[in-house]
């Protein structure tokens, strides 16, 4: 059964790690927010405690990367990375091509 709450309960669910299942709305269609926010290590809301030096090196590179199909493709290498054997999947499959600016 689904318990809607309000974000500060949820965050502070998560943050203590409270829940089993937890569903929030990104509201973002660029994947640089949920690298940094989720999968970066240290990320404020990497709750599973994922660390993966490549994949902040990566996250890093998508940051800095102004050449749309260079960027596009290191998008593609960090979800393929964080993806592979995760507990932390997002609800609907990442589409690499999110972080295209076009």
């Amino acid at each position: 059964t689904a318990n809607p709450m309000p974000k500060a309960v949820t965050w502070a669910k998560t943050n203590n790690r409270d829940t089993d299942f937890w569903l929030d709305n990104w509201g973002t269609i660029d994947s640089q927010i949920i690298f940094d926010s989720v999968y970066r290590t240290g990320g404020h809301q990497n709750i599973a405690g994922y660390s993966n030096p490549r994949a902040d090196a990566l996250i890093e590179k998508v940051g800095s990367e102004m050449i749309t199909y260079g960027r596009d493709a290191t998008i593609e290498d960090v979800w393929k990375i964080v993806l592979n054997g995760h507990r932390l999947y997002p609800a609907a499959p990442p589409d690499h091509r999110l972080g295209d600016a076009q």
